[in-house]
């Protein structure tokens, strides 16, 4: 079997070149290389593959040297074609997971939460598992970005990001619901497992500081409001609106704090 350092270098040809292509054939032996490039929207061309080919049957098929050398050029012009179909799955799925995606914090954005939160409600319903919703604020994030400026705060938002990824995995559902706002949706979490896993959240951001040029710009502490299907409505459609107002009970209660709606 054929290891990646003893491939020969791939023949790169010109299509329609014949003359080319029937210099080239007369040194064709063994194993011949078809270069399969693949463009992507963050960081343009890459060599992703090879069409791999025996250079002594390209030589045979050919019966004559120029004949051979029309079949490579084909071939070569194959490889092409399959090259820039490779590349427009590649940015149509890049684009796609781009429009679902939060370009500061990595996390899914509120398009892709408003979607995906109407599916979670109708799975919800029609297996009869419960749903529970935490709608997440940065404490003061406004002062500490007139404090500190916005490049920190950028920053700051980065590193608590990377803390909700830690702490959510699997069927968790993470997104940035807008400026210092996110928000988790827990399927099949009843209402004590939801708020045990703000708390966990809660604490875990108090203790991380938040480090920008070498600095130390202290902690960020943050405020989560907790909502639960069927436990606290019988729409799980309003599991979003309960939450908010549990959101600023915490807030009003003197922030760093998780907030389970109730009846008031």
């Amino acid at each position: 079997m054929a290891t990646l350092n003893s491939l020969p270098d791939p023949i790169r040809l010109i299509a329609g070149s014949i003359e080319n292509a029937e210099a080239a054939s007369r040194g064709w032996r063994g194993l011949v290389c078809f270069p399969l490039s693949i463009e992507f929207a963050n960081h343009g061309t890459a060599l992703e593959g090879l069409l791999l080919l025996d250079g002594d049957s390209i030589s045979t098929s050919g019966h004559t040297e120029y004949g051979a050398a029309r079949l490579m050029s084909s071939i070569n012009l194959v490889a092409e074609r399959i090259g820039i179909t490779l590349s427009g799955i590649s940015l149509r799925e890049d684009l796609q997971r781009y429009s679902y995606e939060d370009a500061l914090t990595g996390l899914k954005n509120r398009r892709y939460f408003d979607q995906l939160f109407e599916h979670e409600t109708a799975v919800a319903l029609r297996k009869d598992l419960p749903l529970s919703l935490l709608l997440v604020d940065i404490d003061h994030f406004k002062r500490f970005n007139d404090t500190h400026g916005h490049e920190a705060g950028d920053k700051a938002l980065q590193a608590f990001a990377a803390i909700l990824k830690s702490r959510f995995r699997g069927s968790d559902i993470v997104c940035r619901y807008g400026g210092e706002e996110f928000v988790v949706i827990l399927p099949g979490s009843d209402v004590a497992g939801a708020r045990e896993r703000a708390e966990e959240l809660r604490e875990a951001t108090r203790t991380e500081a938040v480090e920008f040029e070498g600095n130390n710009l202290g902690y960020l502490t943050i405020s989560i409001g907790v909502a639960n299907w069927p436990e606290n409505t019988g729409k799980p459609g309003q599991l979003l609106k309960l939450a908010d107002e549990a959101l600023y009970r915490a807030k009003t209660g003197g922030r760093d704090n998780v907030e389970v709606f109730t009846e008031s």
